[in-house]
Formats: structure tokens, C-alpha cells, sequence
């Protein structure tokens, strides 16, 4: 991602400030992206839907957890890992504008609903939305615009 992220930067003059908007577990990756390439002084707002960026805890009901890379890293919830990688970059992290939504009905990102929630951030509890209907249902996208304003 951070390859990317710089692809798009150089499309524009230096000052150029962006926003990421991401889903799930692109909520982790995206926020680990920026702040390990130390890009993260080109973001401003960082927008999380659905996501686990606090990670999650183990179901033993279901096979949520995918052997091996960054899902097996984000459990359990707020683990050493994470807690880790969040007090490396704190003083970045608290720089961004931060949003998330994240809704109840959720049977993926459930242990807990609100992972990818910051205390200092604009945080919305949602009753009804599925996992996937955080990216195909504009009721989110207009309860993300209207929600995740900031005066920049």
C-alpha cells in the first residue's frame, strides 16, 4: 500500500493533503501503511467502516481468523502487537482526524463491533448493516458524509 499511496502522492504538488476511506481489514492495513512508511503527514482524515483496527477476539463458533499474516497479528482484541504498533505512532495517530462506523448487526467485525472506534475520534454505532454493506449500501456513504465532517 505504501508504494501506492506514494504513486498517487507524486500526481500532485507537495501540500496536497488526502483522506483514506477504508473497509474491514483495510482499516488496519491502510492506518499500518501510513504510519510505517511515514506517509502519514500527507492524511488528514482517516475513515474507518466495519473495521478491526484494535483487532478481534477469537470465536470459537465460527472460523473467523485466516492463518498466517496480518489477521492472525490483529488477535486477540487490543493485543501486544497492536497496543505496540498503536503507542509507536501515537503522536501521528492523534494528529488525523479520525471516524468510524461500525454497526451491531455485524457478523464479521463482532469481537467487538467497535474495533476500528478511537476515543478522540468521531465514533457511530450502527443497528442494522451487514459486514458487506458498509461498501455497497449508500446509506452508509451518506451517513459517512454527513457523520465524518470536519472543519479543515
Amino acid at each position: 500500500l505504501a508504494a501506492q499511496f506514494q504513486a498517487i502522492f507524486d500526481q500532485y504538488n507537495g501540500d496536497t493533503q488526502f483522506d483514506i476511506i477504508a473497509h474491514s481489514l483495510g482499516n488496519f492495513a491502510g492506518l499500518y501503511a501510513m504510519m510505517e512508511s511515514s506517509l502519514s503527514n500527507h492524511f488528514v482524515m482517516y475513515v474507518g467502516l466495519a473495521g478491526g483496527t484494535h483487532g478481534q477476539d477469537p470465536n470459537p463458533y465460527k472460523q473467523l481468523i485466516i492463518k498466517g499474516g496480518m489477521v492472525e497479528a490483529l488477535v486477540p482484541y487490543n493485543n501486544d502487537f497492536i497496543r505496540g504498533f498503536l503507542g509507536k505512532h501515537d503522536s501521528a495517530i492523534a494528529r488525523l482526524k479520525k471516524c468510524a462506523l461500525y454497526s451491531m448487526a455485524d457478523k464479521v467485525v463482532d469481537r467487538p463491533h467497535d474495533s476500528g472506534a478511537f476515543p478522540d475520534g468521531v465514533n457511530i454505532a450502527l443497528e442494522r448493516y451487514s459486514h458487506l454493506d458498509f461498501i455497497h449500501k449508500r446509506a452508509i456513504y451518506r451517513k459517512m458524509r454527513s457523520a465524518c465532517r470536519f472543519d479543515y
